[in-house]
């Protein structure tokens, strides 16, 4: 591995090499579910030898030993967790470098406020590039950064940010010197234990301090709901699937079932009305539901069946069918018009028809040619003309939620395909997510999706 001096990349660096010598063997690997144990041991690793490690430092770079002691001393914890990340995401984002220097921020800026930290970086990377983008196109914006949730003072006012510094191409953590309140928050990477609280509480204190909320909670509070996102779905005339909603002791049959899918062996699929990435959610015949229904009431939620309607497949390398998903980011300006401008792939595992990352599934770029859709017993080419339908039906979507609630600057829609009876596909919303995942493998949307586009969120979200 090549050295670097730097005094964050340096001592991560560092650390790095230790536990993969001696924690892990040097030819093995850590697996993204190996990050708590990777932090603890990069944290007392830190504490043991952090000061050993300095030595090089001393001889290649002495400019850059007392920053390094500072690091050690007030920053053993954020040391370890890009540790932590380094060895367990094949990252494509920018290094970060923890700056004892505070910054100057100049308004009006955007940010990004976030709670989960174990690889944030992957997802918080393409909104900061394109902020910096509309800084440049726009006299007036001073870019985006992004704010840890205890980096935020109540009164709206930042102590800490992370920026993009383009020209070093690293991620920079410094304090600010000149605290002032963003124009604009998009509220992401909630605690995973109660996201839509943690989403309530930092909009009420944003709008309190006059800081306009990006994706705000009126509109989350409906699309968390899957049950009253299907209802506005229907009456709004969005195609949707069919969902029954079935609470916690429900007397529920086989038969009720059955009024969903033509017959008993049809497939249906069980989740909670509120989740994400898939979890606690089965696809099973109309006869099996019991044990699934249970399982998701056991997590104090109500349950949700709809019939399996998606026929869209996507082809790996080895031309291997998957069940997938499309993810299509909207994004709206604010004049509330909408449009799609990028998204990814939930491509299923092996034999999986639930296609997320909760099911260890994958995320791809769109490109049409790996797309197929199931008709009659084979695969069929994706048709060029369903690439506008599905960008028109997840912007439908987002339309209908917000015509109930308040328009959202960005949500990621999933949306599957029906190839029905007669062979004619036809895209289906499927959920509306106010706070989207997966933005680290998200890329802009070329023409027809014929090639696969840029990195990217949105050209259009932080702009007039």
């Amino acid at each position: 591995m090549e050295t670097r001096f730097e005094p964050t990349q340096y001592l991560v660096q560092a650390a790095a090499d230790a536990l993969l010598e001696y924690e892990n063997g040097p030819d093995l690997t850590f697996a993204a579910g190996d990050w708590e144990a990777v932090f603890g041991a990069a944290y007392r690793w830190f504490r043991a030898f952090g000061r050993e490690s300095l030595e090089d430092l001393s001889q290649n770079a002495p400019d850059s030993v007392t920053a390094g002691e500072k690091l050690l001393n007030e920053c053993p914890d954020r040391l370890a967790m890009l540790v932590a990340d380094a060895l367990t995401t094949n990252s494509i984002a920018p290094p970060v470098c923890i700056s004892l220097t505070p910054v100057h921020l100049d308004t009006p800026y955007g940010a990004v406020v976030f709670a989960a930290f174990p690889r944030a970086i992957e997802e918080l990377a393409p909104l900061l590039v394109d902020g910096l983008e509309e800084q440049m196109r726009s006299r007036r914006f001073s870019g985006v950064v992004a704010i840890h949730d205890t980096w935020m003072q109540k009164d709206g006012y930042p102590e800490r940010i992370l920026r993009l510094d383009a020209e070093n191409n690293v991620i920079v953590e410094q304090g600010v010197l000149n605290p002032c309140r963003p124009e604009r928050i998009l509220l992401l990477l909630g605690p995973g234990s109660d996201e839509a609280t943690w989403h309530r509480r930092w909009h009420d204190v944003a709008s309190n301090c006059g800081i306009d909320v990006a994706n705000p909670y009126e509109f989350a509070y409906i699309a968390d709901d899957k049950w009253q996102t299907f209802h506005i779905l229907q009456n709004a005339g969005v195609p949707t699937p069919v969902t029954r909603l079935v609470p916690p002791d429900t007397a529920f049959t086989a038969e009720m079932c059955l009024s969903l899918v033509d017959g008993p062996s049809a497939p249906v699929v069980a989740k909670p009305r509120h989740g994400t990435e898939g979890l606690a959610a089965t696809v099973c015949n109309p006869t099996e539901t019991t044990a699934p229904l249970k399982a998701i009431w056991e997590r104090g939620d109500d349950a949700v069946l709809q019939p399996f309607t998606n026929d869209l497949v996507w082809l790996d390398e080895a031309g291997e069918a998957h069940t997938a998903v499309l993810r299509m980011n909207v994004t709206c300006n604010a004049q509330g018009a909408s449009r799609v401008e990028s998204g990814f792939v939930h491509v299923a595992a092996r034999g999986c028809g639930i296609a997320s990352a909760g099911h260890q599934g994958r995320l791809r770029p769109i490109v049409r040619s790996a797309l197929r859709v199931r008709v009659g017993g084979g695969l069929a080419p994706f048709p060029a003309h369903l690439a506008a339908q599905c960008e028109a039906c997840a912007c439908a979507a987002v339309d209908a939620v917000a015509a109930t609630s308040r328009k959202t600057r960005l949500a990621g829609v999933d949306v599957v395909v029906c190839a029905g009876d007669g062979g004619m596909p036809r895209a289906l919303a499927l959920e509306v997510n106010p706070r989207p995942a997966g933005l680290s493998h998200s890329r802009f949307l070329s023409a027809g999706w014929e090639t696969e586009g840029e990195p990217g969120v949105s050209r259009f979200m932080w702009g007039e």
